[in-house]
């Protein structure tokens, strides 16, 4: 697991899923102009400063993510350590399928870019895609000529730069038009899939960690989560397992786990006390907070917070 560090990055938002999926020990420094944030998506647009020569590590277990660099030239370079280690100069529009791993090589220079990451399964043709990003060529993930998806990068930075009516509908239907021009350029010809209704379908899915993430202050009953998917507790723990590879209750364990990894690396959040931490994410108390986060991360969450936000707290 790759632990937070300090990065010497400086942006004006809160804590955001792509600072959480980009781990850097080299220096840079990013002025944000925008964002925008919602459970299934997160926009940035933001102009990057690299005063020297660095590296970093690009990863999310769920969420695809697209950049658009205005002007690329020579700065940045990439590669997929467990595919090749030869570094490729990236273009204008370079993809990450979720689950993979991404290294960033990056010269001194000053960038443009539009972010985007966000769950491909929501949007689209959902359910009936075959999303198994593994049977992709990566190698042709680092310069995507598709105009759809260029055109849809720049019109999702200028949503976020100026907000207007509906944006977020607007929003929405540009992913889904993207992540169907994402199956048509990786996936090529591979037909379809019927669902298979012994399983959760993505939308059950998606309900499920909706609620739990929206309720992890609470008791997580799987009678509780089972109502929101229409659902016996016995059908959904076994759907769930066959769908998600985890139980149910350890999927919950996970989930209070990140978020306490959140609050803790947040700058936002650096007044709040440990044991407040662990109750906001639904711990009893603070011994069983301290015993299940060490368990988990193999550091206590005072240690954690250290080395996330750089202060030591007691």
């Amino acid at each position: 697991m790759i632990q937070p560090l300090q990065s010497g990055n400086h942006q004006n938002s809160e804590f955001s899923i792509q600072k959480q999926a980009f781990q850097t020990q080299s220096v840079y420094y990013s002025s944000q102009d925008a964002q925008l944030s919602t459970p299934s998506y997160d926009i940035e647009v933001h102009k990057l400063n690299l005063p020297s020569v660095g590296r970093g590590t690009y990863y999310s277990e769920r969420h695809c993510f697209l950049e658009y660099v205005e002007r690329p030239e020579h700065t940045l370079r990439a590669c997929y350590p467990d595919n090749s280690d030869q570094h490729q100069s990236i273009g204008q529009l370079i993809f990450v399928p979720p689950g993979v791993a991404l290294e960033w090589h990056w010269g001194k220079g000053v960038q443009r870019a539009v972010t985007c990451m966000f769950e491909v399964e929501r949007f689209g043709v959902g359910d009936r895609a075959d999303w198994r990003w593994c049977h992709i060529d990566l190698s042709k993930t680092f310069d995507i000529k598709n105009d759809y998806l260029l055109t849809g990068m720049r019109k999702l930075g200028e949503e976020a730069c100026a907000p207007s009516f509906a944006s977020d509908l607007q929003i929405e239907s540009m992913l889904s038009v993207m992540s169907i021009e994402l199956y048509r350029e990786f996936m090529g010809s591979r037909p379809l899939i019927e669902r298979n209704p012994k399983r959760l379908s993505t939308r059950q899915l998606h309900n499920v960690r909706d609620f739990v993430q929206a309720n992890l202050g609470g008791p997580l009953t799987i009678n509780r989560i089972a109502d929101q998917c229409d659902l016996s507790p016995r059908k959904l723990s076994k759907q769930f397992k066959d769908a998600y590879g985890t139980p149910i209750r350890q999927f919950v364990a996970s989930a209070r786990i990140e978020k306490a990894k959140q609050l803790l690396a947040s700058q936002a959040n650096n007044q709040m006390m440990i044991k407040q931490i662990g109750y906001q994410c639904g711990f009893r108390g603070p011994a069983a907070f301290v015993a299940a986060f060490k368990k988990a991360t193999g550091v206590t969450p005072a240690k954690y917070r250290q080395c996330a936000t750089g202060k030591p707290y007691p």
